[in-house]
């Protein structure tokens, strides 16, 4: 299982426009989400000649991944903010890529940004940023051809015992202190169980694994100097607003503790691969 973001808390088209030029300047110094796709795409299967359709493209670190893997086919890349898209031209320029059709929107509305059927989906560290998770599966069976490939990756983001009890800690603390029962509040906040909704929406679940990335403090470190990053926690629901950003601030703080020079830790990214059922199935 995994928890996603509350409706409330999407990472907006303005948030992202203001972190795209610190998002590119980390990603072209340490290729860390390159690598994450890399790691996404290569089990995938996609051939040379695949028609590809990339969610959430950003400045395009998982693009000139799959252009790389399609040179004969065509890859159309959906992100809603103007300035990643306009990074992410840039940088696909740079690269040579030239079978790439960059297209701005809402993933909710897919059936009306892009044409035609794929033979592969890919979202690259973006898709548990999506509110309305159901209505985005459906869209994107829409534009799957039968027996078509939807493949995504979610960040765990307490890959260790220690840090998840820290997480959990930290949350009963607020809670107790404003006098509500952590109980209720982690009996309520059950995590979306991803395999069970897909299956719900139409697909057939092919791989529900992890893989791990080495993150080294100096890459952490400029990380959290992205601005969608170094605000950013997991949301709190069901409890009052004010709880909420005090929960969120308490977690900030807890992520902005140093890390010891040279430190690396695995990261964990959960890959989920489905695919749309084939005709007559």
């Amino acid at each position: 299982m995994v928890n996603l973001p509350d409706k409330q808390l999407p990472s907006s088209r303005a948030r992202w426009d203001t972190s795209a030029g610190a998002y590119d300047r980390f990603e072209r110094r340490w290729h860390y989400y390159g690598r994450v796709a890399e790691k996404l795409v290569r089990p995938l299967g996609i051939q040379r000649d695949s028609r590809v359709l990339e969610l959430a493209s950003g400045t395009g670190a998982c693009t000139l991944v799959l252009s790389g893997r399609c040179p004969e086919g065509e890859l159309v890349c959906v992100e809603r903010s103007p300035e990643m898209l306009r990074i992410a031209k840039r940088n696909l320029r740079n690269a040579g890529g030239n079978n790439v059709t960059f297209v701005g929107g809402d993933v909710v509305r897919l059936s009306g940004l892009v044409r035609g059927k794929f033979d592969f989906v890919v979202c690259n560290s973006a898709f548990w940023q999506f509110p309305e998770l159901p209505t985005v599966l459906r869209a994107i069976r829409s534009v799957l051809k039968p027996g078509g490939t939807l493949a995504f990756n979610v960040p765990q983001w307490h890959s260790t015992k220690r840090e998840r009890q820290e997480y959990r800690r930290i949350v009963d603390e607020v809670l107790l202190r404003h006098k509500i029962d952590p109980l209720n509040f982690w009996t309520r906040r059950k995590p979306v169980d991803l395999p069970s909704l897909m299956k719900d929406c139409g697909f057939l679940l092919v791989r529900d694994t992890h893989y791990s990335m080495a993150l080294r403090a100096r890459e952490r470190r400029e990380w959290l100097r992205i601005p969608a990053f170094a605000g950013q926690s997991r949301p709190s629901s069901g409890i009052p607003s004010r709880v909420s950003a005090e929960i969120r601030r308490e977690l900030r703080e807890r992520r902005r503790r140093p890390w010891p020079e040279g430190r690396v830790e695995k990261r964990k990214w959960r890959l989920i691969v489905a695919r749309s059922p084939s005709r007559g199935s």
